[in-house]
């Protein structure tokens, strides 16, 4: 989270950012991109 407080968060614009503790990654080494 100290990174969203730093100068260095102002340069993402347009993105929505999920911070839920990784519960919405999936199980094993599958990781595919959520759809925006």
């Amino acid at each position: 989270f100290l990174f969203l407080a730093s100068d260095d968060a102002s340069y993402i614009t347009g993105t929505t950012i999920i911070v839920d503790g990784g519960q919405l990654l999936p199980e094993g080494k599958d990781f595919r991109l959520l759809p925006p």
